[in-house]
């Protein structure tokens, strides 16, 4: 669940980065939860989905991702 190549602390005119169609909808939006359990549930449930179907739970480009992942706020 960890991406080790962008973990970090970030400051505040940095954005997040990881792999977006494993975030949750709150990273996207930019509100100020990164460490809440949620966003971890979140993301288990895209690897769970993935795992028991063979497919991503979102597909397309980073940016259709995005808005598919938002939309479901």
């Amino acid at each position: 669940m960890i991406d080790f190549s962008v973990s970090g602390i970030l400051k505040n005119d940095e954005s997040e980065s990881g792999t977006t169609k494993y975030m949750a909808p709150e990273l996207l939006v930019g509100s100020n939860t990164l460490s809440l359990p949620s966003l971890d549930v979140w993301c288990l449930g895209c690897i769970l989905y993935e795992l028991l179907t063979g497919h991503t739970l979102f597909k397309g480009n980073k940016k259709e991702i995005t808005v598919k992942i938002i939309d479901k706020m």
